[in-house]
């Protein structure tokens, strides 16, 4: 049986029809500040950060290729500086990945400007309907199965300062490295803004702080980070991520996860 969380009252209105499976669908969603006139730049910044994770394969959980995940966010023309409409169109995601894009949401009020209400509906999904409190409990999206790349791992709980190394099996030109770069980054932005955090308030230090993304030889990508409190599938999302850059991008030799 999958682990079900207690889920508190969100901080916010949450007006959710969405379904326990997804194939492909378009979801409808707005985002509501409790100021009309006050921008929602954090919320923009966490709806576009969770289409590239989506897109990334990040959200793919177990039995789904990461390849094979599609995330898209195409905002509507502003009604205003308060609101935020659009449609994202999923393929491939983990229904739990809802929990990571409300964790974000949630970190958006707590930081503000606070929000008044988030509207989600998903258009021609076929399932069973959830209600907020069985979406908001559903486990993280997990890891992808037969990794095409070498994983070495430390055990998550003595892993509060990772390292992450990407090793390539060729070398990368300076354009490569920027792209692999930039899809590190994704995945550290939405793990640095709350959105694998393990309990719905957000600890005093951050989820995560991520240091930089370089070189470290003509083949290997490293990521440093000085703080980690966040749940161990946030390292799930970023094998999945590299499981889909090895299969989109360039071949893989090994992924390092180390303290």
């Amino acid at each position: 049986m999958p682990e079900q969380l207690t889920v508190p009252r969100l901080p916010f209105t949450a007006e959710i029809w969405l379904t326990d499976t997804f194939g492909s669908c378009a979801v409808s969603l707005e985002v509501r500040g409790t100021n009309p006139g006050e921008p929602l730049e954090g919320a923009r910044r966490a709806l576009a950060d969770f289409a590239a994770g989506a897109d990334l394969g990040m959200f793919c959980g177990v039995g789904w290729s990461p390849q094979m995940s599609v995330g898209d966010w195409l905002p509507a023309p502003p009604t205003g500086p308060g609101r935020i409409h659009g449609r994202l169109s999923l393929s491939g995601v983990d229904v739990g990945a809802w929990r990571i894009l409300f964790h974000l949401l949630c970190r958006v009020h707590e930081s503000g400007p606070p929000l008044a209400a988030v509207s989600v509906t998903a258009e021609g999904a076929a399932g069973r309907p959830l209600n907020v409190s069985s979406l908001l409990a559903r486990p993280l999206p997990g890891r992808t199965g037969n990794l095409p790349f070498r994983l070495m791992s430390q055990p998550v709980p003595d892993t509060k300062h990772p390292v992450v190394r990407i090793t390539f099996a060729s070398s990368l030109s300076d354009e490569e490295f920027e792209h692999a770069a930039a899809a590190v980054q994704v995945w550290g932005r939405v793990v640095s803004t709350g959105g694998y955090l393990e309990s719905w308030h957000s600890p005093e230090i951050g989820p995560m702080v991520m240091s930089e993304v370089y070189p470290l030889g003509p083949q290997t990508v490293e990521a440093t980070t000085l703080v980690f409190e966040s749940a161990p599938e946030a390292f799930d999302g970023l094998v999945n991520l590299t499981a889909r850059l090895h299969a989109t991008f360039r071949p893989i030799a090994s992924l390092e996860i180390r303290g």
